[in-house]
């Protein structure tokens, strides 16, 4: 099974407001060259696609690290925006592929576990400093597309049952 975003899709969902209904965490480990894990969040929709829910999540992702103020007009068309989300890295690839929960439980622990242990990290809910807590647990996915499984860079789409996620990590290596 897989999942995959097109232009038709993101046309569809481009004018919708549903993305502002998201959360949108952070886990940074505050180290240059180290790794932040990025989680946006979106709660399940009746009739609303995984496609369109990561529709939603790409568009919040890009609102928080673009940096795009809550009134300022997007300026992109619909197939812009998709083509920007593809060539600026927020998405590796259009077309997730699914994969099994265990292989991507290890890596969200480790990536996890790696920025919890250092001192200085911080945990953000929609920009705001907050005490960690466990967003994920394992029995609660039900499945996991991953978009990009690189050394230096992970991206998958989290389905549960009543949530959905874009996860994104990297280095800045």
């Amino acid at each position: 099974m897989t999942v995959e975003l097109n232009s038709k899709i993101s046309s569809n969902c481009f004018k919708s407001e549903q993305w502002k209904k998201t959360n949108y965490y952070e886990f940074d480990s505050n180290r240059e060259g180290a790794s932040c894990i990025y989680l946006i969040e979106i709660k399940k929709i009746e009739k609303v696609s995984l496609e369109e829910s990561l529709s939603y999540l790409l568009q919040r992702y890009c609102f928080e690290f673009e940096n795009w103020g809550e009134n300022q007009k997007w300026e992109l068309t619909e197939e812009q925006f998709f083509s920007f989300i593809l060539s600026e890295g927020y998405l590796n690839k259009p077309k997730g592929e699914q994969m099994p929960i265990a292989e991507f439980w290890k890596i969200y622990k480790d990536l996890l576990l790696a920025i919890r242990s250092k001192p200085q990290s911080v945990f953000l809910k929609n920009g705001h400093i907050t005490k960690t807590v466990d967003i994920l647990t394992k029995n609660q996915i039900l499945s996991v597309f991953c978009f990009d499984t690189r050394w230096n860079n992970k991206q998958f789409l989290i389905e549960t049952d009543k949530q959905i996620f874009y996860f994104d990590w990297g280095t800045s290596a």
